[in-house]
């Protein structure tokens, strides 16, 4: 049961490749939201892959670091064609 919609909105989770990160992105999700997830490393993108596959979520990735509320240093890629970051 979705106790709130976040229906249309996107949700930028660091660290949302494995344990809290993935879990929290999963439940932005049930509750309507589009997920953004970064890491560092390769080997952490094809988990993250894996992981999304696995859980039938259609999430945008992005390698590289995150910094500043703002995202002034943030590659956006393919995420400007999800729409404005809702969450951060």
């Amino acid at each position: 049961m979705v106790n709130f919609s976040l229906e249309d909105k996107v949700a930028l989770v660091t660290g949302g490749v494995c344990g809290i990160g993935f879990a929290i992105a999963k439940a932005l999700h049930e509750a309507g939201a589009k997920i953004v997830y970064n890491c560092n490393t390769q080997a952490s993108m094809d988990l993250g892959i894996a992981n999304y596959k696995e859980a039938g979520i259609d999430a945008k990735r992005f390698q590289g670091f995150y910094e500043g509320m703002g995202g002034e240093n943030l590659d956006y890629g393919d995420i400007d064609k999800m729409g404005y970051l809702d969450m951060k």
